[in-house]
């Protein structure tokens, strides 16, 4: 996964990508409440969904703050074993 363009923008949208070295392809995992919250380590930004729509992007956007308050929905993600 790589964020687009290296942008620490709000807004600015993750894709798939050619590997490489950048920190825009750089992710910290943290489990939340039974969730996993995403940040990109380059921009500190969380990965979120901004719409429901299957086919909506998944964008980078301010977490909780204070960082102690409950994760939104949008910014949710759960991982299941193929």
């Amino acid at each position: 996964m790589d964020i687009q363009g290296a942008s620490t923008a709000i807004g600015a949208g993750a894709l798939t990508f050619q590997c490489g070295p950048g920190a825009h392809q750089q992710f910290f995992i943290t489990r939340e409440s039974g969730a996993y919250r995403i940040v990109a380590r380059h921009s500190g930004l969380t990965l979120t969904m901004p719409s429901f729509n299957n086919s909506a992007q998944i964008i980078q956007r301010l977490g909780p703050i204070p960082p102690s308050q409950s994760l939104p929905t949008s910014q949710q993600f759960r991982f299941s074993r193929l």
